[in-house]
């Protein structure tokens, strides 16, 4: 069955989670400052930043569904995985999870960035990619532990611009917020938006509002060609 649908709204979802999400005080994730792209996307090195809790199975440890507000840390993905070898770790249970488990890739899309560099389109795809625990509500740790050194390391790589994937409603904010401060030390970033509410709250500078549903960011997961297609349009915004 396909997953594209309508555009996401906080009222097509269930009760408790549309009543969380209402009264949940969202951060403001404007830049203060944002460095405009003064190369040709063809020549720029691109990176990720994945929002669905994916791991390394036998290179990482599991994110921790234990830990109060969620899990702040991040797993560093070489863009060679195999994606065999990636595994789902979101904690939350109110999206379909079918699509990431059937292909990783659709919410990491490092396979769909080595085609768009072969095809000239970008320049390169970075070493390094990240991946975070989007169920995510403590921000400070967040900021304070995580983010400095994700931009360090987009920074080691040379990276040029990073592209961000949420895949349920809280994971705006975790990868709004990474957003925020990688625009502010002259990352040139743009992210998927699925419930366009929440985007807007929260003040993202760039982002594709997208037909699909929660944990299907670029589309049908077996999709390749569309998924292709809207992070083309991704990068179109920069």
């Amino acid at each position: 069955m396909s997953k594209v649908e309508n555009i996401k709204k906080l009222s097509h979802l269930s009760f408790p989670i549309k009543k969380f999400l209402k009264y949940y005080p969202w951060k403001n994730c404007s830049p203060k400052i944002s460095k405009k792209l003064d190369k040709k996307i063809s020549d720029c090195k691109v990176a990720i930043v994945s929002s669905a809790g994916l791991v390394v199975d036998d290179e990482h440890e599991p994110f921790n569904h234990n830990i109060k507000f969620g899990d702040w840390s991040y797993r560093v993905i070489s863009k060679d995985v195999d994606s065999s070898k990636l595994k789902e770790y979101h904690t939350s249970n109110s999206f379909d999870h079918s699509g990431i488990k059937k292909n990783p890739f659709s919410a990491l899309p490092i396979a769909h960035l080595k085609d768009l560099e072969k095809q000239g389109y970008i320049g390169s795809v970075s070493e390094r990619h990240i991946s975070l625990m989007g169920s995510n509500i403590n921000t400070r740790k967040l900021l304070k532990y995580s983010v400095p050194k994700i931009i360090d390391i987009f920074k080691n790589d040379n990276v040029d611009i990073v592209i961000f994937v949420p895949v349920w409603p809280m994971c705006h904010q975790t990868v709004g917020l990474v957003q925020k401060i990688c625009e502010e030390n002259n990352l040139i970033c743009s992210t998927i938006s699925i419930i366009d509410e929440i985007t807007k709250k929260l003040k993202i500078k760039r982002y594709l509002s997208v037909p699909y549903e929660l944990g299907f960011p670029l589309g049908d997961y077996d999709d390749f060609n569309g998924q292709i297609n809207n992070i083309k349009k991704l990068l179109s915004l920069i």
